[in-house]
């Protein structure tokens, strides 16, 4: 069994901003990588609210029973 080194837990974040800069230099790209945050930043708020519910729901029936 093999384990995942710390260090690359922290790299490949890092990789991808590093290339997601990169993309940004370029006219036809850029706008792709403004979608592509806009949908991240949607998700993030989502994942909040989803979240959320899920650990009320939880709460509910946990009383309930």
């Amino acid at each position: 069994m093999r384990y995942v080194r710390f260090e690359s837990i922290l790299i490949v974040p890092l990789l991808f901003i590093k290339i997601v800069n990169i993309f940004t230099l370029f006219d036809q790209i850029s706008p792709f990588v403004d979608i592509v945050f806009k949908m991240l930043s949607d998700i993030t708020f989502f994942m909040f609210i989803f979240v959320m519910t899920i650990i009320s729901s939880a709460q509910v029936f946990y009383i309930i029973g």
